[in-house]
């Protein structure tokens, strides 16, 4: 590649909400179709006496155009996704490094499961859905309402760059840290239609790959020919070398939200022994304590803790206690947290002690604690 790729390599999402979203630079090289003319003279004398200079016809010759292009993802690490979250985005940049403005077709595809992830040694394994292409043309950074659907870019300028994004739905079922690589195509094209209230060099629709001058036919002075002069992108992408197109990767990783539970009890009273030395005997109060992990990427909704409480037992009223700490062993301690609402749930003689945390954040812990009295 050529003057843009030392800026051009992948970025943070932090220096991606400022970036402009159109990067308008200068032109790279002589335009295309530009003729360059040139005339050669002579100057002379006979016998002393100088003689008129004497001019060549003019040589002229029309600019070639050379196509460059370059794709690159502007995720500096995997996008982390929920199951089945509608609308996740991976966000790329697609600049035209050739000497002419032309169009661009644009394709998201999805690279094949089981090959090298685009970052952290990890490898593809699933898919996403409802992949598509939108370009950014609100002039706010990120993928947002106001941006436009799109088949291809139409009339990017020679120097100038234009964000693109591929938003796509997570898989619904997959393991917890699985990755979906997705994969930006860019082909230099001509023919697009630029879409109507868009900024000009941005979203287009249409147009057709632009052919190479077949090589080893003399070149044809008058005529502003085409040669491919792209690098070849990533093998996993499926890019050659000076076809024509370049492409990027990007990766979705599944960060599901991952609940462990465990339940404890210890006896804390008996009618004869009191705290001191309490034993399971018909008339001691024992103390449940009940914790919840969530030791996955992503926060769990609607968590539900439930239990009911043996026969053999007798739930001892206003006992319940939540978010209390953990000792590790067997206790949910009685501070720290709240008292929580009595039990629910009669049913057939039987109780069901319960209580809905609503969200367990990420690497959260929930605890119910509870008492009943053995029969």
């Amino acid at each position: 590649m050529t003057r843009t790729t030392h800026w051009m390599g992948t970025v943070s999402a932090l220096a991606l909400a400022g970036a402009p979203t159109l990067a308008i630079a200068a032109p790279v090289g002589t335009a295309a179709g530009v003729d360059i003319s040139n005339t050669a003279s002579v100057s002379f004398s006979v016998g002393g006496t100088a003689q008129p200079t004497v001019t060549s016809a003019a040589d002229v010759f029309k600019v070639d155009r050379k196509i460059d292009l370059e794709v690159t993802t502007q995720d500096s690490s995997a996008v982390s996704v929920t199951l089945g979250q509608a609308n996740a985005v991976t966000t790329f940049r697609v600049t035209n490094e050739s000497n002419a403005t032309i169009d661009f077709l644009l394709a998201a595809t999805q690279q094949a499961t089981g090959t090298s992830a685009k970052f952290g040694g990890m490898n593809d394994g699933a898919d996403v859905s409802n992949v598509r292409v939108f370009v950014e043309t609100n002039g706010t950074a990120g993928w947002q309402a106001g941006d436009t659907l799109a088949s291809s870019l139409a009339g990017v300028a020679s120097g100038d760059a234009v964000t693109v994004y591929v938003v796509s739905d997570a898989p619904t079922v997959a393991p917890n840290g699985t990755v979906a690589t997705v994969i930006l195509t860019a082909t230099a094209a001509s023919g697009a239609t630029a879409v109507t209230g868009t900024p000009a060099g941005t979203a287009g629709t249409g147009g057709s790959a632009l052919a190479q001058t077949p090589i080893g036919t003399a070149n044809n002075k008058t005529q502003m020919e085409t040669v491919y002069a792209d690098a070849q992108a990533e093998s996993q992408t499926g890019d050659g070398l000076r076809d024509g197109r370049h492409a990027s990767r990007s990766d979705y990783r599944v960060s599901a939200a991952t609940l462990t539970i465990g339940k404890y009890s210890r006896i804390i009273s008996d009618p004869f022994s009191g705290a001191a030395s309490p034993r399971a005997i018909p008339g001691a109060v024992v103390e449940y304590c009940i914790v919840v992990n969530n030791t996955g990427g992503s926060a769990a909704d609607a968590v539900t803790i439930s239990d009911q409480v043996p026969s053999d037992l007798t739930y001892v009223t206003s006992s319940i206690y939540l978010n209390g700490a953990f000792n590790g062993t067997d206790t949910c301690a009685s501070t720290g947290g709240t008292a929580g609402v009595d039990a629910t749930n009669w049913n057939a003689g039987t109780t069901t002690v319960s209580n809905n945390f609503a969200t367990v954040a990420a690497g959260a812990t929930r605890t119910l604690r509870f008492q009943a009295t053995i029969k």
